[in-house]
């Protein structure tokens, strides 16, 4: 078969067309860092990455959870830890009420400052993170009316999901705390004492002191409570933190490319289009028309 010169330029341009490609991908991977870009160049790589991406989604959610949650139960605690510091005050100024050194005036001058106790105690119940109430369960009003002396959130918990299928709450039940539908409960207990001191009944407010250690040991429990679910958040940032570092490895081992072999082979590939174009020009020859022209 006889090999024209139309040949020759059809298979050069064939030729120089697939090292150009090759040229190109080379150049894309090297731009860009990553050396899929199509299904087509990794069918099993590219099923591989999306699954790994799509976790790695849900990691990231899951982390933005685990940091507000801890956030919001750390500022819990230290609502709590303020509880607790005013009914301490409260149960030292219940002990000097019910000395018997102390007269009428003395206790009513007590009141005042236990007054000042539950109103702030109050301001502490109403605490809101964000749009949060801490105490106010998934009630979004303001937990504590203290003008009515009403209780208006519920018992209602809020979970956030740091997992699959994985949840903690970040709440504290605040109504069972400070207002519970039976027994007493933090404002009862300071209200009482209120009472007392400004009625000057030594007796109840010797047993006022009683029920006052019983709110304390509630909070203390809410708080070991409080503190359980905090440290269990940080140990899940710690676990999601490791989860994300190995699937971003994951990925990267898929996706990446190896710079040095593509800059071999971008190398070889240039040498291989000059080369090609120098042959080119050699063994296509003048036709009878080009002497012609």
């Amino acid at each position: 078969m006889r090999i024209t010169n139309q040949m020759l330029g059809q298979n050069l341009m064939l030729n120089l067309t697939t090292v150009q490609d090759k040229l190109n991908t080379d150049q894309n991977q090297l731009s860009s860092g990553h050396r899929i870009f199509l299904p087509s160049d990794d069918p099993v790589g590219i099923e591989s990455a999306l699954r790994i991406e799509s976790t790695l989604t849900a990691v990231h959610s899951w982390r933005a959870n685990a940091d507000q949650g801890l956030s919001f139960l750390q500022t819990t605690d230290g609502a709590l830890n303020n509880v607790m510091t005013m009914l301490q005050r409260a149960r030292e100024l219940a002990v000097q009420g019910a000395s018997d050194t102390i007269g009428a005036q003395g206790r009513a001058d007590i009141a005042k400052e236990a007054q000042q106790i539950l109103e702030q105690t109050g301001v502490v119940a109403n605490t809101k993170f964000g749009s949060k109430y801490l105490f106010g369960g998934t009630n979004t009003n303001q937990p504590w009316d203290a003008a009515t002396s009403t209780w208006n959130g519920n018992s209602g918990a809020i979970n956030y999901e740091i997992g699959s299928q994985s949840f903690v709450q970040i709440n504290t039940d605040g109504q069972q705390l400070f207002q519970p539908t039976s027994g007493q409960g933090v404002f009862q207990t300071l209200q009482n004492f209120v009472s007392h001191l400004n009625n000057n009944q030594q007796d109840l407010i010797s047993q006022d002191i009683g029920a006052l250690d019983s709110q304390l040991q509630n909070v203390m429990a809410v708080r070991s409570e409080v503190g359980a679910r905090s440290n269990r958040m940080q140990t899940i940032q710690t676990q999601l933190d490791a989860m994300n570092t190995e699937l971003t490895r994951n990925l990267s081992k898929i996706q990446d490319v190896d710079v040095s072999k593509v800059v071999i082979d971008l190398n070889n590939q240039e040498n291989v289009y000059r080369a090609a174009l120098s042959v080119g020009a050699r063994i296509i020859q003048p036709s009878l028309v080009d002497f012609m022209r």
